[in-house]
């Protein structure tokens, strides 16, 4: 995640929450960083929340391949992408141990969705995509205080978590809701949600750990389309 993701501020820890961020200073592509994910999944009643960057499989990206360059920026992308993803797939089987809930988000065009590895990931731990619109939870430009619509596919294992994303969709162009996109200095910050989402992820992980162990609801529930 970022250094800066409200999932993992400190007011968490207040709560009973012991919260563990893993950022690109801890380099999840290393041994180092492999280990310490897999010692902090080593619990009971962990939540595993995935949000490996997007930028090689986004839309943006894609937009700019006519410029300088291109190829190689795809190609050190392309080699960070795979070397998370496999050390997820280690993480995840770990967590699974224990009876992690697991969550990944990505944006809902980012290409990654397709990638055979996240396809057969998704299957493997039984995630199923709800569909969250950024506007729809309090996302707003830094620049001009603007909604921004932000996409996000929500996928995760715990039904109570999903119930809790679902229905959260832009409520459409009006007075008072014109949208600013997503760019410049709002693109980077928006890595790190919005107090709203946080809530309602934190709020549905304490109910869902109140419940008892890992339940098994969500096979039940009809997967948002991607």
């Amino acid at each position: 995640c970022g250094p800066e993701s409200r999932l993992g501020n400190q007011k968490w820890e207040s709560e009973g929450c012991e919260c563990i961020r893993l950022t690109k200073r801890e380099d999840l592509t290393s041994n180092s960083g492999l280990e310490l994910a897999l010692k902090a999944v080593r619990v009971v009643n962990c939540c595993l929340m995935v949000s490996i960057p997007c930028t090689g499989g986004s839309q943006i990206f894609r937009t700019n391949c006519h410029r300088p360059g291109y190829k190689d920026r795809a190609r050190r992308h392309r080699k960070v992408f795979c070397a998370l993803m496999k050390n997820l797939v280690v993480v995840t089987r770990e967590a699974q141990k224990y009876g992690a809930r697991i969550i990944v988000e990505w944006p809902r065009n980012c290409n990654y969705w397709q990638e055979p590895i996240v396809q057969k990931y998704l299957h493997e731990n039984q995630l199923k995509p709800v569909q969250v619109d950024g506007c729809a939870v309090g996302l707003r430009s830094y620049i001009n205080g603007l909604p921004i619509y932000k996409p996000w596919t929500i996928a995760t294992n715990d039904a109570i978590i999903h119930e809790a994303l679902r229905g959260l969709r832009c409520p459409g162009v009006q007075p008072g809701h014109l949208h600013k996109r997503c760019e410049s200095g709002d693109t980077k910050r928006t890595e790190s949600y919005t107090d709203d989402l946080v809530q309602r992820i934190h709020d549905a992980f304490k109910r869902s750990v109140a419940e008892g162990p890992l339940n098994s609801g969500l096979r039940r529930l009809t997967p948002d389309k991607q």
